[in-house]
């Protein structure tokens, strides 16, 4: 009998370290008191954790389509919340048109209930199209379907065929999953080179980049230095040329003004074409250099502001005639 019992003792020592080894890992979801020896000492205090999953993968829906899907390395349900507290975040959320934006983080937050989001911590925003956008945190509004953030942000565009990207910086981010859209909502300070070298800084309110396309819009007050030159006015187009791989034009429209150091011109629109280095000046355009002032159907500028075209210069003929009239009298 004793050594019968010696071998019983024996196998149930066995059994219970294959229970402890094998089976205690799988409740890890189920056992506070399991819990509380996997927590970090980040979170807060393992007795209101209702449960903790690790290795997390979710999808949202909104009538009937995906409109988000996440990954977390864990995520934490406390009992005094209504959300969900996740920890190293990806997630994805769909727009239209095939039309994504990727958002990783170090920290999220889910609302069941609502399905809104919040991601924080060295917070990582990419369109499908390119763009990358950096900031503290971001949230996301499943009833707008929205992507908001209200801090600094940091952005870099796709690269054009020589490498150079759009580098920008703002307060402020809101992307529209409905309209494919990135908008800075302020104090917006961009830089790009273009296809001959030619450098431009743009200062303006906002701007807005499109999730389909690599065109930019930039609104309010202005600002474009281009190499030696000064462009102001109300808004600003740029226009990518896909086959070629680079920013072809920019339009500036309803009110502007070009200005280097010897000369300025207005007029209502001004199209710059960066291959030919040619500003076109339309819509009663005028040019005022060394007291001489030109004015025209068309106002061209060549080589960098360097030569100065005028097509159908009908306003300065009028103005003379009127000066012979006046004189006449």
């Amino acid at each position: 009998m004793r050594k019968y019992s010696k071998w019983f003792l024996g196998i149930l020592l066995v059994l219970l370290i294959l229970e402890i080894v094998i089976l205690a890992p799988k409740t890890l979801n189920k056992s506070p008191s399991i819990v509380a020896d996997d927590i970090n000492e980040s979170h807060v205090n393992s007795d209101k954790v209702e449960q903790l999953m690790q290795g997390v993968h979710s999808v949202g829906t909104k009538d009937g389509n995906k409109d988000w899907e996440l990954w977390a390395d864990e995520a934490l349900d406390f009992k005094t919340e209504t959300q969900w507290t996740l920890e190293n975040v990806k997630a994805i959320f769909f727009g239209n048109d095939g039309v994504y934006f990727t958002v990783t983080g170090k920290q999220g937050f889910v609302e069941p209930e609502t399905k809104n989001m919040e991601v924080k911590g060295d917070v990582v925003t990419r369109s499908s199209n390119g763009y990358v956008f950096k900031t503290e945190k971001v949230s996301y509004t499943s009833g707008d379907r929205s992507l908001v953030s209200d801090d600094p942000i940091s952005m870099v565009g796709p690269k054009d065929k020589n490498g150079n990207p759009l580098r920008l910086n703002g307060v402020g981010i809101k992307a529209d999953l409905n309209e494919s859209t990135m908008k800075v909502q302020s104090q917006v300070v961009a830089r790009k080179t273009f296809v001959k070298g030619q450098k431009a800084k743009i200062r303006s309110n906002t701007a807005l980049f499109s999730g389909k396309s690599q065109k930019a819009f930039f609104s309010g007050d202005v600002v474009i230095d281009f190499d030696n030159m000064r462009l102001t006015g109300p808004e600003a187009e740029f226009d990518y040329d896909q086959k070629k791989g680079v920013v072809k034009t920019m339009f500036v429209k309803n009110g502007v003004r070009v200005s280097d150091d010897v000369k300025y011109g207005t007029s209502d629109n001004v199209r710059v074409l960066f291959e030919e280095e040619k500003f076109v000046f339309r819509g009663a355009p005028r040019v005022v250099q060394n007291n001489d002032e030109l004015r025209g159907e068309e106002i061209v500028f060549l080589n960098r502001g360097e030569t100065v075209k005028v097509m159908k210069a009908r306003a300065r003929v009028e103005e003379v005639e009127d000066q012979k009239k006046a004189g006449e009298k």
